[in-house]
């Protein structure tokens, strides 16, 4: 990665040290579309199934597989929405892809699919051991995990008014289908098929449905900030989907970083042949107090710092996109807007105020926390990155709502990414760094916890730690009325804002291996 001037200015394009041949057509229809591309969507639902007669299950599976939609076929639906001659045409596209999770394979295959120690497995506890086994170390509250104490549920309820399901306790949960659509008629045209055909083989555990956000909300999430604008260029990609080239300040990574047994992986001789091309989907259904964080803003908002810089120096970008980093003092669309330039920055450069290191970006700011371009070795960052393919869920913010300022209603985000090693993505980033206060590392003081992300429960007992975050209200360390960089309390853990209700680790195989492994 290129260096850039004090004050933000432009880095050169990141130049590949080596040389990753273009995936094929051949390969790219072996890769389940939402992978490398990410399947075009407005409406999405994840369907959590248990598979209730293996059998049946495997071999209603063949008749799914040609449902399932490649990076070939993401390729083609993409290009035929950018040729579509007026935005607002529905073309009825649907995709389809699936995954499994450890206790799903198992089920499918125990002599076939057996843990690490017999040397046949993924060689990835995180995804052998489940989510659920990890949750306290992930600093989850075991109680947001229930579905009895969702107190705002919108899926089906008991007679106690309660949510009817058993979301993502225990391990119930053998797969997930994701479908995507249009809208919400294609999805559950697209979810009928599958359902047609899988029959009573597989039983539902939990359905989460999401969509894009409307109008000139699309592409934000519920707290109103522009979401999706940072991944990976992946190596090898070029000319394939929307980023058909890297972009500056986007950094790259091998193909083996998202896939296995490509360059990359640092497994890559020891994966089994049915891992060969899958990728390691980690998903966490993640509710959002969004009249609770507006009313904080607000509050908390100073003559210095107003809600609106408050919040984006939480996030590290202005709701538009534009990163603080650069556009520290005020939001600047047309910056948002320019994907050569939105992205090109490094966060190092910029701690040059030994008075106040945090005048531009705070060391705890939430995409400082999840992607520390510059405070990290740049080796680091070739290999500790993810692809996000996340979606908003629920209804928008009501007016009642806002008033109370007090969430009623179910909304927040469905978040996906996809890893070749969840100990080095989204474990790593969830737990090391934005649970982490003393990351980013050797900061004084240090920057204390990820304010959007960041989790702080140790035990289903013990309470949980202040969250607290450095130099939120620090700007201009000239200014008389400046606060020092110090710790920046955002109330207790019953405060936080984003609650983690679950979720699961899930292994999204290659079409050859869902036909020659798991499928009968």
């Amino acid at each position: 990665m290129g260096s850039q001037g004090p004050l933000g200015g432009p880095q050169k394009p990141a130049v590949p040290q080596t040389t990753i041949a273009r995936f094929t057509p051949e390969e790219m229809r072996n890769i389940q579309g939402d992978i490398l591309l990410g399947l075009p969507k407005q409406s999405q639902r994840f369907w959590f199934f248990k598979i209730v007669k293996n059998h049946d299950f495997r071999q209603r599976l063949g008749d799914v597989i040609p449902l399932i939609t490649t990076c070939v076929k993401t390729q083609n639906d993409r290009e035929a929405i950018r040729r579509r001659p007026r935005r607002e045409d529905c073309l009825h596209m649907g995709s389809i892809n699936v995954a499994f999770s450890w206790e799903g394979l198992k089920k499918i295959d125990p002599a076939k699919f057996k843990d690490s120690t017999t040397g046949t497995a993924i060689l990835d506890k995180h995804f052998e051991e489940g989510m659920e086994a990890h949750r306290l170390q992930l600093r989850d509250d075991p109680i947001n995990w229930n579905p009895k104490n969702w107190t705002s549920w919108d899926g089906k309820k008991d007679g106690e008014g309660k949510a009817d399901t058993k979301g993502f306790e225990g391990k119930n949960i053998h797969g997930v289908v994701l479908v995507v659509g249009e809208d919400d008629r294609k999805v559950q045209d697209q979810f009928d098929k599958v359902a047609s055909i899988l029959g009573d083989s597989a039983e539902e555990v939990i359905a989460l449905n999401g969509k894009v956000r409307p109008d000139k909300e699309a592409g934000h999430e519920h707290f109103g900030f522009k979401d999706g604008i940072s991944q990976p260029f992946v190596l090898g990609t070029e000319g394939w989907g929307k980023d058909s080239h890297e972009l500056p300040g986007q950094g790259h990574v091998k193909p083996g970083v998202i896939l296995f047994g490509r360059e990359g992986d640092n497994e890559e001789v020891d994966r089994p042949p049915w891992a060969m091309d899958g990728s390691l989907m980690a998903f966490r259904y993640l509710h959002q107090k969004v009249p609770e964080f507006d009313r904080f803003l607000e509050v908390k908002a100073t003559s210095q710092v107003s809600s609106e810089l408050l919040g984006a120096r939480f996030v590290g970008r202005w709701k538009s996109g534009a990163p603080i980093d650069i556009a520290d003092r005020q939001d600047d669309p047309v910056l948002a807007d320019d994907e050569n330039k939105n992205n090109d920055f490094v966060f190092k450069d910029n701690d040059n105020d030994p008075a106040n290191p945090h005048s531009r970006c705070p060391f705890a700011a939430h995409i400082r926390k999840t992607n520390p371009r510059g405070d990290l070795p740049p080796g680091n960052m070739s290999v500790e990155r993810i692809i996000r393919r996340g979606i908003p869920y629920g209804e928008e913010v009501e007016d009642s709502e806002r008033q109370t300022q007090k969430t009623s209603r179910d909304r927040g985000l469905l978040f996906a990414c996809y890893q070749s090693h969840i100990s080095r993505g989204f474990d790593l980033m969830q737990r090391v760094w934005a649970n982490n206060p003393n990351f980013i590392v050797n900061k004084t003081p240090r920057a204390g916890v990820d304010p959007i992300i960041g989790q702080t429960h140790k035990s289903d007992t013990a309470p949980a730690d202040a969250r607290n975050a450095t130099g939120m209200i620090s700007i201009n360390a000239d200014a008389p009325s400046n606060q020092p960089p110090n710790f920046f309390d955002m109330g207790d853990a019953t405060d936080e804002w984003v609650v983690s209700r679950g979720g699961e680790y899930f292994f999204s195989p290659s079409i050859m291996s869902l036909e020659k492994y798991i499928a009968i």
